[in-house]
This record gives C-alpha cells, sequence and structure tokens, in this order.
C-alpha cells in the first residue's frame, strides 16, 4: 500500500502474492475480524483500509498501572513494564505460565481466579482487595477485562490499580462505569440492527472496541489526545474528574490555556518537551511536569507522550498517559530534606561517627572521625575498616586490648557498648557502638560514636577538687550550714553546726527522716530547707517572717529548743543545680541574731521616742534621697503642702518654688558636698495654688564612706511673715536705728525717706526735719548724670556704689565722708529707691 498510493484491486494483490482471488479475500477479511484492516461497503464494491487504531500491547506500556494479559486457559501472554518492574520479574520469568504457578501466584487467591474465569466468559469484572503491609492498610482494584485476541481466541486483561486514597471514591466510580457499560451496550445492540449483514464480524469488532473504550475510560490514569498545536481532541473521564473541566469545555481547547500553567515553578515549558518529542526518533517521551486544576490548584504530573502518525509517517496527534504524582514529589522534597537534615546532623555532631557494614567495609563517616583520629584522607577513602584499625591501634595505650575488644564486638551482633578509651597523647574518648539491625532481624553492620571527652574528664577532676575546697569553705563558714540532697539526707554539716546542735558531723551524715529538724528544732517536721527543696509546700507557722526571693528563701523564727532562755535564728535556703539545672539537693544556713533583735527592739523603742518628738515639731521635716524620693515627711511638712502623708513618702514629691527663687534653690542645693554638708536659704514656695510662701530651709546631705550622697535631711520653716514684718517701715527703723553707721535712703526722685540717728549724730538735722526734701538741697550731695554721672552710672548697673564724698553739716562744716550707697528693690525686682551708708572719715 505504501507503494501504491491510490490503492489496489483485489486481483492486483493476487498477482502480487502469487495467490488467487479467493484467498486474498479471505485473509483480507481475516485482517478485518483481527483489527489490522477496516472495510466499508460502497454499493456492491468492499473497500480496505489500514487500522488506525492503536495496538494494545502499545497501550498497556504506556500506562502506569500493573497489567497482565491471560489466555482461556490463565497461561500469561504479555505483561506491561510497570508490572516487571514493580515486582522485579523479565516477561520471560512470566511469560507462558499459568498466572497462579507463575512468581505471581503469591499474591492469587480462590476469588482472584473466580474473576478471571468469569472474565474468559466474556464477563468483565472489578475486585477490590486490602492488603496489611507493615502494620498498614491498601486498598487494591483488579480490573477483569475480556479480552478478543488477533486470533479470535478470548482471554483477560487484569490490571491492578492502588486506589487506597480512591477508595472513598469507589462506589462514585462503579456507578458511573455501569450507567456508561448500559449505554454502550445499548448503543450496541442499536449497530447489530444496522450492520445485520455483518452480524458475527461486526459484534465481534465492537465488543473489542466496548472492552477498549472501558480500559481507557475506566482507568484511574489521565488519558488525552491533542493534535501537534496542542488542542485537546480527547479527554477521558478520570483527566475530566481530576483537573474538574468537562468533556465540552475542554475539546478542542488549547492545553495551554486549561491545564498548563502560564508559569512554571521549575522544570522545563511543555512548549520545549513537546518539541524534543518531535526530534526523537521513537517518537515517545517521559517526563515530569506541573500542571492546574481548572480551580487553580498546581499538580505534579508524570506523562508519557507518544507520536501518532498517519500511513506516511506524518504525526497527526499526541497521545499523553498521566499520573498524578503531587504526593510523591511532596515525598521526594521531604526525603531531600531528612537527607539534608541528616548530612547536617552527621557533619555538625561533635561526634566522630564511623558506620561499617557486615563485611568490614565502611560505609559511611563523618569529617569530625577523621579529625580526631586524624586519619590520613588516601587511607580513609580506601573503605577498608581494619586499615583505619590498625592506623588508630597505634595511638591507643594499650593497643592489644583494644584491638581484642574491637574483634569481640564485631563478633556479636547484638553487643551494646559504651566506654572510655586511653590514647598515648592523654586525649580520652568515650566510645559508643550499637548493631544495625533491621525489622526482620538482619544484620547490616555497626555504626560507632567517638567523642573526645578530655575537657570534660579534666572538668570533672576540677569539679572534684573545687568540691572538695568547698566542702572546706562550707565546714569554715561563721554561719551555722548543712546540706541534704534530693532525698533530703544530710551530705554537709560544718563546725558552727556542730556548736549549735552540739551534734557532731559523723553521727549526722547521711541520715534522712527529718534528723537535721529534729537536731535544730526538736521535731521531725520540714524546715526551711526543706522548702527550697520543694518550693510547693506552705510554709509552716513557726517563721514568724518568711520572704521568697526567686528560688531563695529568708526566714526568721523563735526556738527554745537550743536555749531555754530563747534564741532568735535567722536562716536563708536555696537549692543546689548542677551543670544541666537539676536540682540535686539543697543547702541553709542559720545564724544566731538573739543579740540584733534586742537590740533592734531597744532601736525601735529610741526610734519611737524621736518620731514622737519629730512629729511634734512645728517645723516642718523630710528625708529623700538623691533621686527625689521621699523616705520620711512629718506632719507639719504634709500640713504646709496640703497633701495626706502617704502622698508624699515613697513618691519623687515636687516642692513647688515661685519661679524667680529656682535658680537660687538649684545653685544652694548644688552646693551640698562632703566638706559643705549644710546650707540654708530662704526661698517663696507655692504651698497651693495662688498662695505664696517664704521659707526658710536648713538642708544637710548624708554621705557614705566614699562621700556619695546617699540621703537629704530638710528642715523648714514657714518665715512669711516675718519677711513681712522686715519690709515694714517700723522694722527697719527699729532695726536700722541700732547700726552705729549713718543710714540714709531716698525714693528714686532723691526725696529722704529715712535717716537714722547716727545720720542724725552726723548731720545735725533731725529726721522729721528732713523726711520728704531733696537730698541735694539738705547734703549738697549731688548723684545726678550731670553733676557726678560715675556714681549714677554704677548705681543703676551695677547696683551699687562706694566711695569718699565731701557734704556740708548743718552748721556748715565740710567733712569727709566714706559712702556704700545701693540701689533697693521689692519683691517684684522694681528699683524703690536708694539706701546709702556712710562714716566720716577722721582727718589725718
Amino acid at each position: 500500500m505504501k507503494t501504491c498510493q491510490k490503492g489496489l484491486t483485489t486481483a492486483e494483490i493476487a498477482r502480487m502474492l502469487n495467490l488467487n482471488r479467493i484467498s486474498t479475500s479471505k485473509y483480507l477479511n481475516m485482517m478485518v475480524a483481527a483489527g489490522d484492516a477496516e472495510m466499508r461497503a460502497h454499493g456492491p464494491s468492499k473497500v480496505y483500509y489500514p487500522c488506525q487504531r492503536v495496538p494494545i500491547s502499545t497501550i498497556l506500556n504506556f500506562s502506569s498501572d500493573l497489567l497482565v494479559v491471560v489466555d482461556d486457559s490463565l497461561r500469561i501472554i504479555d505483561a506491561n513494564n510497570v508490572l516487571l518492574d514493580y515486582f522485579l520479574l523479565k516477561k520471560s520469568d512470566l511469560i507462558g505460565y499459568r498466572i497462579d504457578y507463575s512468581p505471581l501466584g503469591h499474591y492469587i487467591d480462590t476469588v482472584i481466579l473466580e474473576h478471571i474465569q468469569k472474565a474468559i466468559s466474556s464477563t468483565g469484572s472489578t475486585l477490590n482487595i486490602k492488603r496489611t503491609v507493615k502494620e498498614k492498610d491498601y486498598y487494591l482494584q483488579l480490573k477483569f477485562i475480556p479480552t478478543l485476541f488477533e486470533s479470535g481466541d478470548h482471554g483477560v486483561t487484569v490490571i491492578g490499580e492502588d486506589v487506597t486514597e480512591l477508595h472513598l471514591h469507589r462506589q462514585h466510580l462503579e456507578q458511573l462505569v455501569d450507567e456508561r457499560s448500559i449505554e454502550l451496550v445499548s448503543a450496541n445492540e442499536q449497530l447489530k440492527k444496522e450492520i445485520s449483514n455483518y452480524k458475527k464480524i461486526r459484534t465481534e469488532l465492537k465488543t473489542s472496541e466496548i472492552k477498549y473504550r472501558e480500559l481507557v475510560q475506566n482507568a484511574n490514569t489521565i488519558i488525552l489526545k491533542m493534535d501537534i498545536k496542542g488542542n485537546i481532541e480527547f479527554f477521558n473521564e478520570f483527566a475530566q474528574a481530576f483537573f474538574g473541566w468537562t468533556e465540552n469545555e475542554v475539546l478542542g481547547k488549547s492545553i495551554y490555556d486549561t491545564i498548563v500553567p502560564s508559569e512554571h515553578s521549575t522544570g522545563k515549558q511543555v512548549s520545549e518537551l513537546l518539541e524534543e518529542l518531535k526530534l526523537n526518533p521513537a517518537g515517545f517521551t517521559r517526563f515530569e511536569n506541573e500542571n492546574i486544576k481548572k480551580n487553580g490548584e498546581l499538580v505534579w504530573i508524570s506523562w508519557a507522550c507518544k507520536y501518532i502518525r498517519d500511513t506516511k509517517g506524518i504525526p497527526k496527534c499526541i497521545l499523553s498517559i498521566g499520573n498524578d504524582v503531587t504526593y510523591l514529589k511532596q515525598a521526594e522534597a521531604d526525603l531531600k530534606f531528612q537527607n539534608i537534615l541528616f548530612s547536617t546532623q552527621n557533619e555538625t555532631t561533635i561526634d566522630g561517627i564511623l558506620i561499617v557494614d557486615e563485611t568490614r567495609t565502611i560505609i559511611s563517616y563523618n569529617q569530625r572521625f577523621v579529625e580526631i583520629w586524624d586519619v590520613p584522607k588516601e587511607l580513609i577513602e580506601k573503605k577498608d575498616d581494619v586499615s583505619v584499625l590498625d592506623y588508630v591501634n597505634n595511638q591507643i595505650v594499650d593497643p592489644v586490648q583494644f584491638g581484642k575488644k574491637v574483634e569481640d564486638i564485631f563478633t556479636d551482633h547484638k553487643r551494646i557498648v559504651r566506654d572510655e578509651i586511653l590514647l598515648r597523647d592523654g586525649r580520652c574518648f568515650d566510645r559508643y557502638s550499637a548493631p544495625m539491625v533491621g525489622p526482620d532481624k538482619t544484620y547490616y553492620g555497626r555504626i560507632w560514636y567517638f567523642r573526645d571527652k578530655t575537657e570534660q574528664k579534666q572538668y570533672v577532676e576540677q569539679v572534684r577538687k573545687s568540691e572538695e575546697k568547698l566542702a572546706d569553705i562550707i565546714n569554715f563558714l561563721p554561719d551555722a550550714t548543712f546540706v541534704i540532697d534530693t532525698e533530703s539526707r544530710v551530705i554537709a554539716w560544718n563546725r558552727a553546726m556542730e556548736e549549735m546542735t552540739g551534734i557532731m558531723s559523723p553521727d549526722i551524715m547521711g541520715l534522712g527522716d527529718f534528723e537535721y529538724s529534729l537536731a535544730i528544732h526538736g521535731s521531725r517536721k520540714p524546715i526551711l530547707i526543706d522548702f527550697a527543696l520543694k518550693p510547693d509546700q506552705d510554709i509552716p507557722p513557726k517563721y514568724y517572717y518568711c520572704k521568697r526571693d526567686g528560688n531563695k528563701f529568708i526566714a526568721e523564727t523563735y526556738s527554745t529548743y537550743l536555749n531555754p532562755d530563747g534564741l532568735y535564728l535567722w536562716g536563708t535556703a536555696s537549692p543546689l543545680y548542677d551543670a544541666t539545672g537539676t536540682v540535686i539537693g539543697a543547702i541553709e544556713s542559720m545564724r544566731d541574731i538573739t543579740t540584733i533583735k534586742r537590740t533592734e527592739r531597744e532601736l525601735k523603742e529610741h526610734e519611737a521616742i524621736c518620731s514622737a518628738i519629730v512629729e511634734d515639731q512645728t517645723e516642718m521635716i523630710s528625708r529623700f534621697r538623691p533621686d527625689g524620693t521621699y523616705v520620711f515627711v512629718n506632719e507639719a511638712f504634709a500640713s504646709f503642702f496640703n497633701k495626706p502623708k502617704n502622698e508624699i513618702i515613697g513618691t519623687e514629691f515636687l516642692m513647688r518654688v515661685v519661679k524667680e527663687d529656682q535658680p537660687l534653690f538649684h545653685q544652694y542645693f548644688s552646693g551640698i558636698n562632703k566638706s559643705n554638708p549644710v546650707i540654708t536659704l530662704e526661698i517663696r514656695m507655692i504651698p497651693k495654688e495662688g498662695e505664696i510662701r517664704w521659707t526658710r530651709w536648713n538642708i544637710r546631705g548624708f554621705f557614705s564612706a566614699t562621700e556619695k550622697i546617699i540621703e537629704y535631711q530638710a528642715v523648714g520653716r514657714d518665715i512669711t511673715e516675718f519677711v513681712a514684718a522686715k519690709e515694714s517701715a517700723d522694722y527697719q527703723a527699729l532695726l536700722l536705728n541700732q547700726v552705729n553707721d549713718a543710714i540714709i535712703a531716698t525714693d528714686m526722685e532723691f526725696r529722704i525717706t529715712y535717716l537714722n540717728r547716727a545720720g542724725e549724730g552726723l548731720f545735725g538735722w533731725k529726721s522729721r526735719e528732713v523726711m520728704g526734701k531733696d537730698i541735694h538741697d539738705i547734703l549738697q550731695f549731688n548723684t545726678t548724670k550731670d553733676h557726678n554721672p560715675g556714681i549714677m552710672d554704677q548705681l543703676l548697673s551695677r547696683g551699687m556704689w562706694k566711695g569718699p564724698l565731701v557734704q556740708a553739716t548743718r552748721s556748715g562744716k565740710r567733712i569727709r565722708i566714706e559712702w556704700s550707697i545701693s540701689i533697693f528693690k521689692d519683691h517684684a525686682g522694681t528699683m524703690r529707691g536708694i539706701v546709702g551708708l556712710c562714716r566720716e572719715i577722721p582727718a589725718k
């Protein structure tokens, strides 16, 4: 046919085959019956065409399910590569053998044989079986499909699929199969009526076609056919259910618009893979690729793709069979991660690791093993355990004993060993070895761990010496101290405890049952050290004071057991931990504080008296720390600031100072030091809104031994009335008249407002005579800018002037006077007048 594109007549074929026409016609009819050719009737003529169907043997190898084909005598005549690979068999191990006597017979039972027999009788069936492997249940679906061979004989195609994950969908799929089978049977019956002239041949051909379609539609595999541009021509029911596309939605559409994502996370583009398929001489390829469902879910599919060519060898379409390997991909990723994790752990561990199989061949080791044993690279790469053993044997203190023990360990396949190895260079290794045994008790070799514990041993020795030293320290502590372990047994009892209780250390060491409590308090009941060991217990009432600070307990108790006159005992107890933080015991120290308690009682009585005295004072008294926190204020202080004492004590109470006085306050306050511990200042304060009061404060600083200030004491008095009195004229007169120097005051207009008695005696004028008069007229005293600009300039700029002047007395006598002149200001800082103090300069 390839050489005669226009076709041949029966006669021409007969001549070419050297047969008669009748024989040629019979052969053509046999090819039609076998499915190798197709025949169409055109009137009285019959036209034969090459069959376009794919042979079933080719389809079998496209499937990822387990497939086997048997004849009516149960002999295996074909099996796909998936089944052979799964059971590690060759096709020659199966072909020609009855299935129940073949290597597959172990998995065949009577129920499966009954289904095969039914299929031979043209009754296809599906059997769901359950198998338990390693305590895990697996569900398999076996399909028994009647098969018509080319010879016309009947057989069975058995398809096995793991349907564990799809077990819940089985009933729905069976219903679909039944419905589809009914439709196909009905269509088959209709076709039988339409082609009644060829009933037998057509019936057999249709039956074969139905079985083939059932194989395609019912296979739990994605099967699709597309043209060479990627437009979908066939999409089986499983593919529709898997991707979520219906047949009407997907047929004619491009795979790039339906099941191929626009972007791939990894791997080649599908278009590239299909182009490579064109260049494949076999026209067949396998690959795994990322696909997308209708709902946007990304899945991984393992595809087997093959070009379907026409009679001329030109590719017409692509047949693709795919299986969901999403879970497999995830498992591969997990396995890869686990391998990386194992490798990382293997290389980052501080142990040297060596794994040897049953033949004494090294199958794995880490770099740490090479480092601690200093094994040459070329030696370890030989993977010979005996050679490595000979090398490390030279580093051992006792190589003979070491080698003998290694051999004994290798001989005993059940032995687990942990011991120490001493090296000649002074190092010490911790060795651990265990056999590698499988679930079936098969021995696979040994794994060895080596850890350099030289520093650890040195540390243990240091700890031992430290413990001995600590024991000596505890023994010579001035406080009575003892230690118990987690079983409440005494493990340390120092000399101070012996002196306090009268019980010697050898007599109580190792004893439990609250023997230490009996020695201290006269009763076998838990005491402070027991609460440090087990802090969830209730503190007994014998401790009138108990405080917990983290894991430390501090308590005080009164006892008459050790002394009939009574003792006050102060104790502290805390748990003891090892290097891992595990509690290994507890320690308690006690001190006789009877003298301290009596002193405290006397001190409290004295403090009570002092406190009463302080509280009764009218002065404001307070004590505060450098950070401003008040530790004490008396009632006078609290009343002045209109605050309860409890709102001041313990807080950083801020005394409100008039703004103009704040610089003065800070200047004086910052001047307190060790050499100047006390300051006195007068400032205005605001005890409450809208009120200003003058106060005088004596502030003292208290210092530590390092001259660091630790506390302040302030004693204050309200002097508002006193200040007011000072500002009054009567008070000034009373005060200034006692001064021996002459004092004269004017307002800013130079009118005399005051002249004291000494001034009257000096100048000869009475105070009442000069009051309100211009000082220049009385004393011939010029301070104006016109007459004496230097005096007035200094008064205005500096606030004062000093120097000699010549004045006239009332009698006209000229005398030299030494002056000290100042500007007088009120509380608001306004200049109110000028005050001058003077005395006569004696003549030389």
